[in-house]
């Protein structure tokens, strides 16, 4: 893992969540070329001419790579008998994974956590409240008159001793002042070093036909430190992605990669 800045920032331009290891590494260093030596886990197919991989993933990915179903061409020496799930590692060639060889298994990917599996650092409010008060009408038309002051997300979170709001703005003093006038002192905001119209970018990066070309998975999600992000899955991360990603403010998205370049000794 890497460590954070000053500002309780990952250090560096862009990071991906690697779907072989968990750890977080630069985007730059999962880009995958033509000739690369390459690793990913996934399930042995057998087909007319061959054996495919097809991918797996790990709880909600599990679901989006079933449903998506990418397989790649895979010319491995030798299948093992009774074995369906594998960890493989190859050369990276016409859109398959040539010369692999099957090594130590390595999880699947998996979607990042989020402020409801943790909360990094804890958060914590002055007050708690109800969920239903969190949630009110009326606290809710004010969370939409802050859109145009910064704010990014508003959630409703809660710890052993109650409920209280979860807001993350690129600017928090205004929205502070704005929800303290309806919840008190039941809130917290977080500093958002992005905001809405980043998220949208890195959207249209993963929509597009061309750079976005392998999506498996684009969404977003409340980070453990109480930011609204973007995640998403991808077959593999292409130099046209990494650039496009590092033209944006990557730091905003959660990216994960199904294949991945391997150890350098392949």
């Amino acid at each position: 893992m890497y460590g954070y800045d000053a500002d309780g920032e990952i250090d560096g331009a862009g990071w991906a969540v690697s779907a072989q290891d968990g750890d977080l590494r630069p985007i730059s260093s999962l880009v995958v070329s033509a000739g690369d030596g390459v690793g990913a886990t996934g399930r042995l197919k057998r087909v007319a001419g061959g054996l495919r991989l097809a991918a797996v993933g790990a709880g909600l990915y599990d679901i989006v790579v079933e449903q998506a179903a990418p397989s790649v061409p895979l010319t491995l020496e030798s299948a093992p008998a009774g074995v369906d799930v594998v960890t493989v590692e190859g050369v990276w060639r016409d859109g398959g994974i040539t010369e692999a060889r099957i090594v130590p298994f390595r999880e699947p990917v998996r979607f990042p956590d989020a402020l409801g599996d943790r909360a990094e650092p804890p958060l914590v409010a002055g007050g708690r409240t109800t969920r239903a008060e969190v949630l009110a009408v009326d606290v809710m038309a004010v969370v939409d008159g802050l859109r145009e002051s910064g704010l990014v997300s508003y959630v409703a979170h809660c710890d052993e001793r109650g409920w209280f709001g979860v807001a993350s703005a690129t600017d928090p003093e205004p929205v502070r002042r704005g929800l303290r006038r309806v919840l008190g002192d039941s809130f917290l905001v977080v500093h958002s070093p992005w905001g809405l119209q980043t998220l949208d970018a890195i959207d249209r990066i993963f929509e597009s036909d061309g750079v976005g070309r392998g999506t498996l998975h684009i969404g977003r999600f409340i980070d453990p430190r109480g930011r609204l992000r973007s995640s998403a899955l991808v077959r593999f991360v292409s130099p046209a992605l990494a650039r496009a990603l590092g033209d944006t403010g990557a730091s905003a998205v959660d990216l994960a990669a199904w294949i991945i370049p391997s150890s350098p000794d392949i």
